[in-house]
């Protein structure tokens, strides 16, 4: 920059003419190897930026992200809230339908902060079971994604984004009772494709660049607890990765960790891995009694946020282990949903 500062000056001493007291062109000064006075002057009131202080102002701040959740701060109303992640300050989006029955780990929004996906059970006559929505946008309207080779009685619910938004990742119940991993474009009518394992699996969640998928087992047996798959695939299986138990959770950081939650040990701790390695690198160990129900990853940075039970945000610094309260509120519930860490939208 400063070199572009200087040649701008030697442009504007090049460009300009002298001029006598009567305004006719006076001569060029004899060059004596001394500094002209007038060029002392504009030499010393020319104020040149300094380097740091310019690239200050052209680097752009870090884009605004948004904590996203259900919660019960209004009343007996499920609202869809945002939080702020450095300041905790709650902002009310809109207020899903009363008669949606919103599940655990219910709320999904895709990483633009624009689409919003839920889980909700309707008892429909003759075929209860869970349903997903979409909406677009906070003022948009709710509807139910349906895909061909669904069976009435499959019970999808868990939904999660791909990184790209065109495609929800969710756990279905078959008629067996099993569940196992669905996958389906985020339009109506796609095929839906069902990825094995062998376990019961649920609570999906892509990698931030949707090569891998990793589950939670719903079972409480002991033995691994988080399953990883790569991209998706009819009848691709997940294998196990972490050794952790319930309550289990899973997210991917910016730049492909595992981030799971669990009690391998002698107490609740988070651990960090690549993937597909069962190898950790790192682990934090949590308070005692410490009950964990949700995990998601700042899509910009190094951090990760929790819901701990009952109604606690619990912000974690994955470089420096600092643990703070993000929101406690008295009297506020948090519904037991999963939790989204995207960009903020525009309002």
């Amino acid at each position: 920059m400063r070199f572009f500062a200087l040649l701008a000056l030697s442009s504007l001493f090049a460009c300009g003419a002298r001029t006598g007291p009567d305004g006719l062109p006076s001569p060029a000064p004899e060059d004596t190897g001394g500094t002209d006075a007038r060029d002392a002057v504009v030499l010393t009131d020319l104020v040149i930026p300094d380097v740091a202080d310019v690239i200050a102002r052209d680097v752009a701040p870090p884009r605004p992200t948004d904590i996203i959740l259900f919660d019960r701060c209004d009343g007996a109303e499920q609202v869809v809230a945002r939080f702020d992640p450095d300041t905790g300050a709650r902002e009310r989006l809109f207020t899903v339908r009363e008669n949606y029955e919103v599940g655990p780990n219910g709320l999904a929004v895709s990483l633009d902060g624009r689409r919003f996906a839920w889980s909700a059970y309707e008892r429909i006559a003759g075929n209860p079971g869970w349903r997903i929505y979409v909406q677009d946008g906070i003022g948009g309207t709710p509807t139910r994604l349906t895909w061909a080779g669904m069976r009435p009685s499959d019970s999808p619910e868990n939904p999660a984004w791909s990184p790209d938004g065109t495609q929800i990742a969710f756990s279905v119940m078959q008629q067996s009772g099993a569940y196992t991993i669905g996958v389906a474009p985020s339009a109506m009518g796609s095929a839906m494709l069902l990825m094995g394992g062998g376990r019961e699996l649920r609570s999906p969640t892509f990698s931030a660049d949707g090569a891998w998928i990793a589950a939670v087992s719903a079972t409480n047996m002991g033995g691994p607890n988080v399953f990883v798959s790569r991209t998706p695939a009819p009848g691709r299986m997940f294998t196990p990765i972490a050794p952790y138990y319930y309550p289990g959770a899973a997210a991917f950081t910016q730049n492909g960790m595992l981030v799971s939650v669990g009690e391998p040990r002698n107490g609740p701790e988070i651990t960090v891995r690549p993937v597909p390695s069962n190898s950790e690198i790192d682990h934090i160990p949590l308070p005692a009694e410490t009950r964990v129900w949700a995990i998601a990853a700042e899509p910009n940075g190094d951090r990760v946020v929790l819901h701990v039970l009952p109604s606690q945000l619990v912000i974690v610094d994955l470089r420096t282990h600092a643990l703070h309260v993000l929101y406690d509120p008295p009297g506020c519930t948090l519904v037991h949903n999963g939790l989204s860490w995207v960009y903020r939208a525009p309002r």
